[in-house]
């Protein structure tokens, strides 16, 4: 299973303005809000920095701050602070990664994989891939371009 040279590397923030701003200037990259309703929660923010695409291909630095102290993310926040919590893959047939990685012994967090507004998502249990927080994902046609609109193509 090969990627599709699709990354993402989610790193969770409390101050979301403020991190925006040092990144804009770290990176030199004008960051793109996505729309809310783009996102698994509504109550989330991200804010993801373009760092490099080819078609629907490319790399992203996501900037998270969940808006639910009770969430999955919310806690890992108040738990362990700001910092790297997700390495994501985009592949040609998660499904198929999916089964790929049992047979290696990777356990996921949900028996297939989730949609969302992309595509389709599936979350690796770190406890099984060397403590790296790995999600993967296959993304829809135009993902690329939806992000770049925001979240609102």
């Amino acid at each position: 299973m090969r990627s599709n040279f699709c990354f993402d590397f989610v790193i969770l923030v409390a101050d979301h303005d403020a991190n925006v701003r040092k990144y804009r200037e770290l990176l030199g990259i004008e960051p793109i809000e996505l729309a809310p309703e783009s996102l698994p929660s509504a109550d989330t923010r991200c804010t993801v920095f373009p760092l490099w695409n080819e078609g629907d291909r490319g790399m992203v630095l996501s900037l998270v701050t969940p808006g639910d102290p009770d969430s999955a993310q919310g806690r890992q926040l108040a738990r362990r602070g700001e910092g790297l919590a997700l390495f994501g893959i985009d592949v040609d047939d998660v499904d198929a990664l999916v089964a790929q990685g049992r047979r290696a012994g990777v356990e996921f967090a949900s028996d297939e994989p989730l949609p969302y507004d992309y595509g389709r998502m599936v979350f690796a249990r770190p406890a099984t891939t060397n403590g790296i927080p790995f999600f993967f994902s296959t993304h829809r046609e135009g993902w690329w371009r939806k992000t770049l609109d925001g979240g609102r193509g």
